[in-house]
C-alpha cells in the first residue's frame, strides 16, 4: 500500500461471511449486490460486550458507545431505531427526504455517490450507508447510516438552537441539550460533548471549524465530508454536506485546503454583526 492508502485494496470480502444474492443464509444488506450473513450483527454487538475497557484516563475515539445505546433505546421502546426516529422526529419537522437506507424506498439515484469502495465492497457506493460497520449491521445504526438534505437539516438544527422548541412542538427539554453539548469534567484533555463535538480549546482554528465560534458551539462532523455545527450563543448554525471521500477516501483535501472551515467562517462573517 501506498503511504497515503489505509486500506489494502487487494482483499476481497469473504465467500463465507457474504454472497451477491439475498438469501435465509445470507439477509444482511450491505451494499448494492453484496449480502451479509446471518448472524453478523449479533457477532459484532458480541464482539464490543467482550472487549475490555481501557484506563479510565484513557480517551479512544470509538462508535461503540452509540451501537450499544441503539440496542438500549430499542429494547426500551420495543421497536428499531429507524421507525423511533420517523415516529417522533422526521414526520413531524417535516423531514421528508430524512431517514435510513433510501435504496430501499427506489431514491438510490437521488444520493450522491460516497466512495468507489475498492477495499471492501467492490463497488460504487450510493444509496447505502458509507461506514462499514453500519453497513454489516444493514444500514440502520446507532452511529451512522442515516440520509438527509440540507433543507431538512435545517430544522433539525433550528430546532436545537431554540431549545428543544420548532413550530411550537417540543421535541427535547433544554436541559437535555444542555448536557448533551457540553465537555464531561473529569476526562483529562477529551474536549468532545456526551452527544456532539465540540471546538477543542487548544486547537481554535482546525482543518473544519474556526476560531469565531464561541465555546458553547457544538456539532457533528461526518467521515465523508458532512458537517453541522451550531453557535447558540450566536443564534448561528450552519449545513456543509459534500462527499470528501469520493472517489475514495483517501481524498483529504477538503481538509487540507480547510474548506469547511473557510466556508463556515465566511458565512458566520456575513450574518452575525462583528462584537
Amino acid at each position: 500500500m501506498g503511504a497515503r492508502q489505509y486500506m489494502n485494496r487487494l482483499c476481497m470480502p469473504s465467500a463465507y461471511y457474504y454472497a451477491e444474492t439475498e438469501s435465509e443464509l445470507y439477509p444482511i444488506p450491505v451494499a448494492r449486490g453484496l449480502w451479509g450473513r446471518a448472524g453478523m450483527r449479533d457477532s459484532m454487538l458480541h464482539e464490543i460486550a467482550s472487549t475490555p475497557l481501557t484506563g479510565k484516563s484513557t480517551y479512544l475515539y470509538s462508535d461503540w458507545g452509540f451501537i450499544l445505546l441503539q440496542q438500549i433505546v430499542e429494547r426500551l421502546e420495543g421497536k428499531p431505531i429507524d421507525e423511533q426516529l420517523a415516529q417522533y422526529y422526521h414526520r413531524s419537522l417535516g423531514m421528508w427526504r430524512t431517514g435510513f437506507a433510501p435504496w430501499k424506498e427506489g431514491r438510490r439515484d437521488a444520493c450522491a455517490p460516497s466512495e468507489f469502495d475498492l477495499f471492501f465492497r467492490k463497488s460504487e457506493v450510493r444509496g447505502y450507508v458509507h461506514d462499514m460497520a453500519a453497513a454489516m449491521m444493514g444500514g440502520v445504526a446507532g452511529h451512522a447510516g442515516l440520509f438527509s438534505t440540507a433543507d431538512d437539516l435545517a430544522k433539525y438544527a433550528a430546532m436545537l438552537v431554540r431549545g428543544g422548541e420548532y413550530a411550537r412542538l417540543r421535541y427535547l427539554r433544554s436541559k437535555t441539550i444542555e448536557l448533551f453539548t457540553q465537555t464531561p469534567d473529569g476526562f483529562g484533555n477529551n474536549y468532545r460533548g456526551y452527544g456532539f463535538d465540540k471546538p477543542n480549546p487548544q486547537r481554535r482554528n482546525s482543518s473544519y471549524l474556526s476560531s469565531v465560534l464561541t465555546s458553547k458551539s457544538y456539532g457533528h462532523i461526518g467521515f465523508t465530508g458532512t458537517i453541522l455545527w451550531i453557535d447558540p450563543a450566536k443564534d448561528f448554525f450552519v449545513i456543509i454536506l459534500s462527499n470528501r471521500t469520493y472517489p475514495d477516501s483517501n481524498n483529504s483535501r477538503i481538509n487540507t485546503l480547510r474548506l469547511r472551515a473557510r466556508i463556515l467562517e465566511a458565512l458566520y462573517r456575513s450574518v452575525i454583526p462583528a462584537s
